[in-house]
């Protein structure tokens, strides 16, 4: 410390130095100012400035500088110059006994004969060192591992003044073992000092650091923070970031592809696919591919999304999906609408065209009966007539209509098939198509006949009206009375409503009827 006039005075600095004010007896201060008498070593009372280092005042003035830090782990100087503390006598060398390894050192005998070189003076040192420290914890817990602690100390102590020294089996001679982690490192008894590690492996050229007993890292595996890994666990540092083992990334704007492998970085160009961008994250870049595309960003296909069978309502048959590059489309059900196909926008027949598209005008009409019927697929166009006008409720489908006698004198099958062409107001619709009408939704059958002559017509209304299948003859069921301008109308006496099987032959030439249903 300079002797400058700053630094001068009585109340200037403070500390273990204590100040510079010419006066030795108020060095020993304490932090709270008191100032603790000196006490001059027994020959030189005349000359208090020559303090008795061990004396318990000294040694107070010294605890009381220590840092306050619960693992500062010093040894109380008060305990040090205690004199009633037993490491005396038997306990002293009882020590000295344990510590006798390092000692052997001298005559290069037993565990530490090698390290004799070390020289007298450097092994005395040790030697009193343990000594001292495994007095101070005789007959307590610590005191094995204390021993272990300080033969330690000398064997790596050994090994670096004498490079390339081999202490053999001192651990197991002297009950001091190491264990290593059986699966990464065995114990070797000169551990080289530059161990492969994640950013150096395969060992530097020239070494400079000597061995040193303890736990070597196994073939396959490094040092890193502390411990052995497997060479393909190490991660890298690219200067900026760390990246996990056989991590991939890119740089300069993807146009460079970087790995990491046994802790080295390999650098490749590359170029992402057409159907991919360079994107950013986490300040990371990386091809991404495009919405519509999967793979790595390199190399990106074209993802069919039709597989999923939720799009476009396949799984209900209310759509189709079409693949296309990138992305799909839907086609609808003729019954449904919207972008996949989620709304229900029925043309099954003129009652939905009347209520659900608003359609008030009678004529030919293209509707899409949901059911299958006589080789027409369901879902399928089919051409009717639809009576749309307001005086008898709109929507009513005509299964039937001749201006003449052309649907008498079928046969059976072409009465369940159908025939004619409702463009020209002379078809039949169908048996079969009749039956599955009446089966996929509540139909209501409209009768209509127009007498020759311009007599009056007159018409009957069935609010439930359905046909049985081809085995029962497609014989019809009505439930329930119906209304009409004339007497009991179609319905006679049939028993539960069923009425008789349909005929292939009918001999009514005077009468044209036109029959509906909605």
């Amino acid at each position: 410390m300079p002797d400058i006039p700053a630094f001068r005075g009585p109340d200037v600095l403070c500390g273990l130095a204590g100040n510079l004010d010419g006066d030795c007896k108020d060095d020993l201060r304490l932090r709270n100012g008191t100032v603790l008498p000196a006490v001059p070593i027994a020959a030189n009372q005349s000359n208090p400035c020559t303090m008795d280092q061990f004396s318990m005042i000294s040694e107070q003035y010294g605890d009381n500088w220590i840092v306050p830090q619960q693992d500062h782990g010093c040894i109380l100087g008060t305990v040090l110059a205690n004199t009633t503390l037993p490491c005396d006598g038997q306990y002293f060398t009882d020590a000295g006994v344990t510590c006798q390894p390092i000692l052997d050192a001298l005559n290069a005998v037993n565990y530490f004969a090698q390290c004799q070189g070390m020289g007298a003076a450097e092994i005395n040192r040790y030697y009193q060192k343990c000594q001292w420290e495994i007095c101070v914890q005789n007959k307590s817990e610590e005191m094995e591992s204390e021993k272990c602690t300080m033969l330690t100390e000398f064997a790596h102590a050994c090994q670096s003044a004498l490079p390339g020294t081999r202490l053999g089996e001192w651990r197991k001679g002297l009950t001091c073992p190491l264990y290593c982690p059986n699966q990464s490192s065995d114990y070797s008894d000169c551990a080289t000092g530059c161990p492969d590690t994640c950013t150096v492996h395969g060992g530097p050229v020239n070494c400079t650091r000597p061995c040193i007993e303890g736990c070597a890292c196994k073939p396959g595996y490094v040092f890193d923070n502390g411990t052995c890994i497997a060479l393909g666990n190490c991660s890298c540092f690219d200067g900026s970031s760390a990246h996990d083992a056989n991590s991939v990334w890119y740089a300069q704007n993807c146009t460079i592809r970087k790995e990491c492998h046994d802790g080295a970085i390999s650098s490749e160009p590359i170029a992402c696919d057409q159907n991919a961008n360079c994107a950013s994250s986490g300040g990371q870049e990386q091809c991404v591919c495009k919405i519509g595309f999967t793979g790595d960003g390199v190399h990106c296909a074209d993802i069919d999304e039709c597989l999923n069978t939720t799009l476009c309502g396949q799984a209900q048959a209310q759509g189709w999906c079409n693949n296309t590059i990138g992305s799909y489309f839907c086609t609808c059900n003729p019954n449904f609408d919207g972008q996949e196909c989620e709304r229900f926008y029925p043309r099954r027949h003129c009652a939905d065209l009347y209520i659900v598209h608003n359609d008030t005008t009678s004529g030919i009409k293209t509707i899409y009966p949901s059911f299958a019927f006589n080789g027409h697929a369901a879902n399928s166009p089919l051409t009717v007539y639809c009576d749309m006008a307001a005086a008898t409720g709109g929507g009513w489908t005509a299964f039937t209509g001749s201006d003449g006698n052309s649907t008498v004198g079928k046969t059976f099958a072409e009465y369940e098939n159908g025939f004619g062409n409702a463009n020209a107001n002379d078809y039949w619709l169908g048996l079969s198509y009749l039956y599955g009408a009446t089966h996929e939704f509540q139909t209501t059958l409209r009768i209509s006949l127009e007498f020759c002559n311009g007599e009056q017509s007159v018409e009957w209304i069935y609010p439930d009206f359905s046909i049985l299948n081809a085995t029962y003859g497609y014989a019809p069921l009505i439930n329930g009375a119906g209304s009409g301008s004339a007497g009991e109308g179609w319905i006679m006496n049939w028993p539960n409503g069923q009425g008789p099987r349909f005929s292939g032959t009918d001999n009514c030439q005077m009468v044209a009827a036109n029959s509906t249903s909605k």
